[in-house]
């Protein structure tokens, strides 16, 4: 009796070992491919502050839904921003912004010219990095008629 239970034993490990070893997909020695069909997207964490001068916070706040459309950016509530009044010759308070959330911090100004054309400047700031991140523009002539740009910590257009 007590043979046939050992053997009984015997048999069942060895059909179990069958079963896992046939489930064992083989070995490959080639490379692997995985296939990700699925994300997660985390939107960026923007603070767009309202820009200084004639019509600044309607334009920060096209700014702050167009972002916001793009499904790549969650521009931060302004009601919550600690520092107000941020100028383009001034940088931001860097810490302040890192304990909102902050990724980026986004301000400006614009400024009617003579001619009646507006001149826009804006600084994008890093407050993690606590630095400037330079808009990459395409100068133009001035006597084009068409926006020119300028490639300098403050960027700035004319419209």
């Amino acid at each position: 009796m007590r043979l046939n239970r050992l053997l009984a034993g015997v048999a069942i490990l060895a059909m179990a070992a069958t079963a896992v070893t046939a489930q064992t997909p083989p070995r490959q020695d080639g490379p692997v491919e995985v296939e990700i069909d699925q994300g997660v997207l985390r939107p960026f964490q923007i603070a767009v502050a309202d820009f200084n001068g004639q019509n600044g916070s309607e334009l920060a706040q096209v700014i702050r839904s167009d972002l916001r459309r793009s499904g790549y950016f969650e521009p931060l509530d302004p009601a919550g921003f600690v520092e107000t009044g941020l100028t383009v010759a001034n940088a931001p308070n860097f810490p302040q912004w890192t304990s909102i959330g902050a990724q980026a911090v986004l301000y400006g100004s614009v400024s009617r010219r003579p001619d009646n054309r507006n001149d826009y400047g804006f600084r994008l700031y890093d407050p993690t990095a606590s630095a400037s991140w330079l808009p990459i523009a395409s100068p133009r002539p001035p006597s084009s008629g068409a926006a020119s740009a300028t490639r300098s910590p403050t960027w700035s257009t004319s419209a």
